[in-house]
């Protein structure tokens, strides 16, 4: 199969709120939201009892953390991060849960009203310091498209019990039971899955004076060299075009139309600009008649975006935040709005 080309040009004027810049095509998290836990593999996962987990493919999304349990019970069961996670910026931990008896449902009703507050989630910054949140403090909603699945929501400053200093800047433990100690018979035996375990909702700030905006712009990158510039791909396919929109071009051959991270790093305040615009081309492998974007948005859609970090912080902008202006002959000029 042939490759594609995607050439871009970041003549980038660009104006955004003080960050350097990371531009990329794929990203995991939306701004809003901090992945603990994608659940498609064993990483950082430990059961001390039970059942053993497993890795089923069919998750909420992608794959799951699996496990059969007896009588509703799961437990003895951590989540640990490989390092610590700041969860400080966020008012929610939610996760996806799935329970079912030979794919019928009616298992969690029997857990929640048989188990009730016994049921509960552990965040923590270490094995001594952490919150509790019963199921008093929970809320779960059943899925209305899958109905054996449930998303469940914790608020971060209403815990139920507190032991030791949980530091929410170094958040490393995520523990979810359904039971500890004795169980009853009257619950039935089944399947539980685990899935999407993030912090979400980012906290209301209060609003800053607005700063006045500048009428120059400012050039990140003319793309005239490769200098400041990364590529999570086959770096051997990135070079310089004499083709670009105005003189030179950094130029990407890829397969299938997949860029790869593209990075350019380089620390300069960005306080005092809104926008980031750049041009780019996207072509057919020595075809320009051959315009490419309308495929590769109709396949990577929601994978589409650009980052904005501070080395620490990190905004993104998914396709749905860019104005996308085509100019002809596969060039295309994108604005974001920060």
């Amino acid at each position: 199969m042939n490759k594609r080309v995607i050439a871009i040009i970041c003549a980038i004027a660009i104006v955004l709120s003080g960050l350097t810049m990371i531009p990329a095509w794929a990203t995991d998290d939306l701004p809003n939201t901090l992945t603990i836990s994608d659940c498609e593999n064993l990483t950082g996962w430990t059961k001390t009892s039970g059942n053993n987990l497993a890795i089923n493919a069919n998750g909420r999304t992608g794959s799951a953390i699996a496990c059969d349990i007896n009588s509703g019970a799961f437990r003895d069961c951590d989540y640990t991060a490989a390092t610590p996670l700041d969860i400080s910026p966020y008012q929610n931990i939610e996760w996806d849960v799935m329970m079912h008896t030979g794919g019928n449902a009616g298992m969690w009703d029997e857990i929640k009203t048989t188990y009730n507050d016994d049921v509960y989630v552990k965040i923590g910054s270490s094995a001594t310091d952490y919150n509790v949140y019963r199921l008093s403090k929970m809320t779960v909603a059943q899925n209305t498209e899958s109905p054996l699945w449930y998303h469940f929501s914790i608020n971060l400053d209403d815990p139920s019990s507190t032991t030791g200093s949980f530091d929410m800047t170094k958040m490393t433990v995520f523990h979810f039971s359904t039971k500890d100690g004795g169980v009853s018979a009257s619950v039935r035996n089944g399947h539980l899955r685990l899935d999407n375990i993030v912090a979400h909702n980012l906290r209301s700030e209060e609003e800053e004076p607005e700063v006045p905006q500048e009428t120059d712009d400012l050039v990140l990158s003319q793309c005239e060299d490769l200098t400041g510039w990364g590529y999570g791909g086959n770096i051997g396919n990135v070079g310089i075009s004499t083709n670009g929109m105005t003189n030179s071009a950094i130029n990407i051959y890829t397969g299938y139309g997949a860029l790869r991270k593209m990075t350019f790093s380089d620390k300069v305040d960005l306080s005092k600009y809104n926008t980031l615009e750049f041009d780019m081309m996207c072509m057919k492998q020595n075809d320009t008649a051959y315009d490419m974007w309308s495929e590769v948005t109709a396949a990577y859609s929601d994978k589409i975006a650009v980052e904005i970090s501070d080395g620490t912080v990190t905004a993104t902008y998914g396709l749905n935040k860019w104005k996308v202006e085509a100019l002809g002959n596969c060039w295309y000029h994108v604005s974001i709005n920060a």
